[in-house]
């Protein structure tokens, strides 16, 4: 991803079981609930992969399927 900056600390990273999705939000019920219960079932089945954006104190701050 040449030409992408991020703040300092910021970083995007493959989603694991210690992401915190519990706490994320986008504001889309249908997509937190998505995150929330099946990122990682589709992952770990080779059905899709997802990304997650962590800001410097490791909260999960946006992703993409």
């Amino acid at each position: 991803m040449s030409g992408v900056r991020y703040p300092p600390g910021w970083r995007i990273e493959l989603l694991t079981k210690s992401h915190p999705r519990k706490r994320f939000c986008s504001g889309q019920s249908q997509v937190d609930t998505w995150l929330k219960q099946s990122a990682l079932q589709s992952q770990s089945k080779h059905l899709s992969s997802t990304k997650v954006l962590l800001d410097a104190e490791d909260r999960l701050v946006g992703f993409y399927t």
